[in-house]
């Protein structure tokens, strides 16, 4: 495995990152209808036809010309991806760097039954129902997986547009059983289907506070083993997910386990000289406030956790009795260009002062207090922000400074009980219990979009456009909306045939 130590290239990866990210994202219109002409769809690719341009001429017969389902035999479950908004590191996985405007067939899958889609803030992934994990996007940070960027190349791709299995080189013989993607790192739980009992865990991409739970403060190429001090704790292991710098694992016994930045206290964990597993360390002058291998959250070991969900810079847990909770603070800093690069090493928690003037609060389990008497059947964290959606269909929102609970009831709901969310740093999305072929999505925050518009100019896409604040989609009646995950100004919606 390629091995990078954050400290000796910190100044090199930075400058270069930065630097190469700029080019992608505000190159000049000619460099970009240059790029496109070499990589992009052609301008008389008819083929290329998005779902959105089809509705709109009310031809949806022009739409089943444009794709196909899924291509497979027998009782496989027919699928078809879309995607939209941003592409410019290929996040979208349609084979290009061309954004999108519409809901667009990405044709690249077919050839798969998909089971269900992740995306964050670069990259994206996902699971077949025949075992297999696709990775694709940004690739800066080795967050996808992949060994080779080609057959005459050595190193990876910075950039992979194309979807590409993580499991056929790393582990082909392993049963894929769960997988998470955090802000520049990915996490697989696989079986070994000779020992079914004995799970295992791998990850891959950045490390630089710990967060892939290998040991060490090395970012790593592909996947690596992630490392516990009681071995035998993987194989009672049901959920993983993960933030920007950190990640939690949920056990079966409703315990919780946690590695990467501790001090924004997304972790649960009152570190002492005792649990503190970095005493020793010298990979880093920050090694104090990571946690580099999975330890448990002794601040939440008195509650028994059903259900968990890491937001950028904080955590969520719901317990067996329907009780929400959540830990840690923070949200994204917009206000140069800078802060648009989206890389590990540029990223300031907007909270920090705030932070370390009340660690005591920071590090405080607080339990949130929903205005219903309905079971959660779904929570979720992005960016600042947290979300709980009650099985009747209802959905809250609150921020991680105050706490204050709102209960979101869009117009564009026409008063719909609401089936799923997802949401990230840009956008939210949700699907109906009544119409399970639309979704609505809409904007988080304006302050990030008006930066961008002003600096990508007419280059600069999303999932709405310019004017718009919140909108519906809605696919064939034949379709049925099964999983969708939003990332960084682009969404991907996996829908199955009826």
């Amino acid at each position: 495995n390629l091995i990078i130590n954050n400290n000796s290239l910190l100044k090199y990866n930075k400058s270069y990152v930065n630097s190469f990210i700029h080019l992608q994202k505000y190159q000049q219109v000619q460099k970009r209808e240059f790029f496109s002409k070499l990589f992009g769809k052609k301008k008389n690719d008819t083929k290329s036809k998005t779902l959105g341009s089809a509705m709109k001429s009310g031809k949806i017969s022009s739409l089943q010309q444009a794709f196909s389902w899924s291509k497979l035999e027998g009782s496989d479950i027919k699928t078809a991806v879309y995607t939209i908004g941003t592409n410019n590191q290929g996040q979208l996985g349609l084979g290009d760097w061309k954004s999108e405007s519409q809901l667009t067939f990405n044709e690249l899958l077919q050839e798969s039954s998909i089971k269900s889609v992740k995306s964050t803030l670069l990259h994206s992934a996902a699971m077949t129902n025949k075992n297999d994990l696709l990775t694709w996007g940004a690739n800066f940070n080795f967050q996808i997986g992949h060994k080779y960027g080609s057959d005459t190349s050595l190193f990876p791709n910075f950039i992979e547009s194309t979807p590409f299995s993580v499991k056929t080189s790393n582990f082909p013989n392993m049963n894929l059983v769960s997988y998470s993607i955090g802000g520049w790192s990915s996490f697989v739980l696989l079986k070994d289907p000779k020992e079914q009992d004995k799970q295992i865990v791998y990850s891959w991409g950045n490390n630089h506070c710990g967060q892939l739970g290998i040991g060490s403060l090395y970012n790593v190429q592909t996947p690596n083993i992630v490392k516990f001090k009681d071995q035998s704790t993987v194989n009672s292991i049901k959920k993983i997910s993960s933030g920007l710098y950190h990640t939690m694992i949920l056990l079966n016994s409703g315990k919780l386990l946690s590695c990467g930045k501790s001090n924004d206290g997304q972790l649960g964990i009152k570190l002492s000289n005792n649990n503190n597993n970095n005493n020793n360390s010298k990979n880093s002058s920050d090694s104090s406030n990571s946690v580099q291998i999975p330890l448990e959250s002794n601040l939440l070991k008195e509650l028994n956790l059903i259900d968990i969900e890491a937001g950028y810079f904080h955590s969520l847990g719901l317990d067996d009795s329907g009780n929400v909770y959540q830990w840690g603070n923070g949200k994204l800093k917009y206000e140069t260009s800078e802060d648009l690069l989206l890389s590990p090493t540029s990223l300031i928690n907007q909270y920090d002062e705030i932070n370390s003037n009340n660690s005591n609060r920071v590090i405080r389990i607080q339990g949130i207090e929903l205005e219903s008497n309905d079971r959660i059947k779904q929570i979720g964290g992005g960016d600042g922000i947290s979300m709980a959606l009650t099985e009747s269909g209802k959905l809250f929102k609150w921020n991680t400074l105050d706490n204050k609970v709102e209960l979101i009831n869009w117009p564009e709901f026409k008063n719909q009980g609401i089936e799923r969310f997802a949401l990230s740093n840009t956008h939210a999305a949700v699907t109906f219990k009544s119409t399970p072929n639309e979704i609505c999505v809409w904007s988080l925050n304006e302050t990030d979009f008006q930066l961008e518009r002003s600096h990508g100019k007419s280059l600069f896409f999303s999932i709405l456009q310019k004017g718009e604040k919140i909108k519906n989609f809605t696919l064939p009646n034949d379709h049925i909306i099964k999983d969708f995950s939003v990332g960084s100004h682009f969404m991907i919606v996996l829908a199955e045939n009826i």
